[in-house]
């Protein structure tokens, strides 16, 4: 699978949208939000993946 690149506008949306799911403002979000959030996203599966391993740790309940 290729490294997953995003352009400046597609970080800036993501960090947009990650804020928006982070309603405690603790600088986490529930694995199950960026599930739906990546899911309703309309990136291609593999992309989602991508996006999915990066952020997200299998030991934990939320999205560091």
């Amino acid at each position: 699978m290729e490294a997953l690149k995003l352009n400046e506008n597609e970080q800036q949306r993501f960090e947009e949208l990650f804020q928006m799911c982070d309603l405690a403002k603790t600088a986490k979000i529930p694995k199950l939000v960026v599930g739906e959030l990546l899911a309703s996203s309309g990136l291609a599966t593999d992309v989602s993946l991508q996006v999915s391993g990066i952020t997200v740790s299998s030991a934990q309940a939320y999205l560091p």
